[in-house]
C-alpha cells in the first residue's frame, strides 16, 4: 500500500502536558479521509504537527514517503475557523485558487485549470 502520510511514535505537548502520545497510524494515497473525534481529542494539534506547525516532543511524521520539507510544495492546509462570513464571495475554486496563487507563477487560467481538474478528480 502507498502511503500519503504516516505518522509514528508521536508525542505532542502543550506547555509540558501532553496531550497526544504514541500516535501511529498511515493513510493510504489517493483516498478521502476523514478525522473525526470529540473536542479537544487533539484533531487540530495532529495535524498542525504533522504539517510542520507544532514540534513534536518525539516520534515522527512522512509525506508520501519523506519529510515534510521535502515535499512541502505537494501540501496545504486550511486552518480550522469558528464562524464563517458567509457573505464573503468566494467558492471552493476561489479558496484552492489562493494557495496555488501563492506557490506557483503559472498564469491564472493555468491555475484554474489544473485546480479545475483536481476538484473533478476528488468528486470521483
Amino acid at each position: 500500500m502507498e502511503k500519503s502520510i504516516e505518522v509514528h511514535n508521536l508525542t505532542v505537548s502543550y506547555h509540558s502536558k501532553p496531550v497526544l502520545w504514541d500516535v501511529d497510524f498511515e493513510l493510504p494515497k489517493g483516498k478521502i479521509i476523514g478525522v473525526v473525534g470529540p473536542n479537544g481529542s487533539g484533531k487540530t494539534t495532529m495535524l498542525k504537527t504533522v504539517m510542520g506547525l507544532m514540534k513534536p516532543d518525539s516520534g515522527y511524521t512522512e509525506i508520501f514517503g519523506q519529510p515534510l520539507d521535502k515535499v512541502r510544495e505537494r501540501v496545504s492546509y486550511v486552518p480550522q475557523r469558528e464562524s464563517v462570513d458567509w457573505d464573503f464571495p468566494a467558492d471552493v475554486m476561489d479558496v484552492v485558487l489562493m494557495d496555488a496563487t501563492a506557490r506557483t507563477t503559472y498564469s491564472n487560467a493555468s491555475r484554474k485549470k489544473t485546480v479545475a481538474s483536481l476538484l473533478r478528480r476528488s468528486k470521483k
